[in-house]
């Protein structure tokens, strides 16, 4: 199902990524998108949210840099975390697909997170809701995005999630906390791990795990039976800071209104470019080439 000249390739990856993992980018400072925000007094003001200033190109994925023997599957949905991934994960074992994985990449950011497309029934229409991003360059790769309208519920207080410009306001903040450190959130990540931990080892799968972002206080945030590949928090983080981010070879970031900007700051803080990717993909592969 997921093959294209499948018996050219050695092995079939499964890699479950974000928006890290969709593409490169490049900066465009005349796409911005602006929402009109609710304000305590009632009021409404114009705010800048941050999105957009980018453009991607598919075909820029870090995950071209790895093995050039083997053939990537990849699903990549913006704002998706290891709750999406066990979804994945459990639609393919229902359709039988993932018999055909030989070993999963799982890269994480911020935990946790929920994605959710608006008025569909998820596995009936899991394939309709997904596209396929065309990767000409890259014939060993076929990359799978969300094309539906997204309802992003859990995307953290840790990487300042708006909802829509309230994240300012005192009681909105606790709401967001609440929502982030309660007992049900944690008790969905929890359950995402352990079907992915448990599936896999069942079929005898290996799993490697990294993360672009460090995973602090936000509970469950490793697989049990996963190899912890040794790598750097790519975003965020002293190594990053040091080796990459705000670096324009490497790094999309430019100048943004702060009077109107969603968290007041003067910067725009994107994704990283296509040598961006292709310095953190060949990070990666070294590390893989120990075990694969």
């Amino acid at each position: 199902m997921f093959y294209k000249n499948s018996l050219k390739y050695r092995r079939h990856v499964l890699v479950l990524g974000c928006s890290f993992t969709s593409g490169s980018y490049t900066w465009d400072p005349d796409y911005i998108v602006y929402s009109e925000a609710l304000q305590p007094d009632g009021t409404y003001k114009t705010i800048d949210q941050g999105l957009g200033r980018e453009r991607m190109d598919s075909n820029g994925t870090w995950v071209r840099w790895l093995d050039s023997r083997d053939y990537y599957t990849i699903f990549a949905l913006p704002g998706s975390g290891i709750i999406q991934h066990a979804a994945i994960v459990k639609h393919m074992d229902m359709e039988g697909t993932l018999d055909d994985i030989d070993y999963i990449i799982v890269q994480k950011t911020y935990e946790p997170r929920l994605v959710l497309s608006k008025q569909q029934r998820f596995y009936d229409r899991w394939m309709e809701n997904f596209k396929i991003e065309p990767t000409p360059e890259v014939e060993n790769i076929i990359m799978w995005r969300n094309d539906a309208k997204r309802i992003n519920l859990m995307n953290g207080v840790a990487n300042g999630a708006n909802l829509g410009g309230h994240f300012k306001n005192d009681q909105y903040d606790q709401w967001l906390k609440d929502l982030y450190h309660s007992t049900t959130t944690r008790t969905a990540m929890q359950s995402a791990y352990v079907y992915i931990d448990e599936t896999c080892k069942n079929k005898n799968i290996p799993v490697y795990e990294f993360s672009f972002t460090p995973q602090p206080g936000q509970g469950r945030t490793k697989l049990d039976n996963s190899i912890k590949l040794d790598l750097p928090n790519f975003f965020a983080g002293d190594w990053a800071m040091k080796h990459m981010m705000y670096k324009k070879k490497y790094h999309v970031f430019g100048p943004i209104d702060a009077s109107i900007s969603r968290d007041g700051e003067d910067i725009f803080t994107g994704h990283y470019t296509f040598e961006g990717n292709k310095k953190i993909g060949k990070m990666i592969r070294k590390q893989l080439e120990k075990y694969t």
